[in-house]
């Protein structure tokens, strides 16, 4: 039987959908690298150069955990890039 806690999330990367298998009761940025890994991105950049979004637009907070952020199984979630950077 699967675990409760453990559920499928789409997760569109740059414009570049894959799926994740996410735990509710970790932190969001606990997908982060396995997103930009299976996005073919591993590697690009820092996670903090990443931000999550909902279909809405609205950053997510990615040190909240996903069950905190009414987040669940099937839902999609955006990652990309932040504007700018450091110089």
């Amino acid at each position: 039987m699967p675990s409760n806690n453990k559920i499928d999330l789409n997760v569109v990367v740059s414009g570049a959908p894959v799926t994740v298998e996410a735990n509710l009761n970790q932190p969001l940025h606990a997908i982060l690298g396995k997103s930009l890994e299976l996005a073919h991105v591993a590697g690009d950049g820092s996670p903090d150069d990443w931000i999550f979004t909902d279909a809405q637009g609205n950053t997510l907070d990615k040190t909240r955990k996903i069950g905190e952020l009414g987040i669940v199984g099937g839902a999609t979630v955006f990652l990309t890039r932040k504007a700018g950077g450091a110089g």
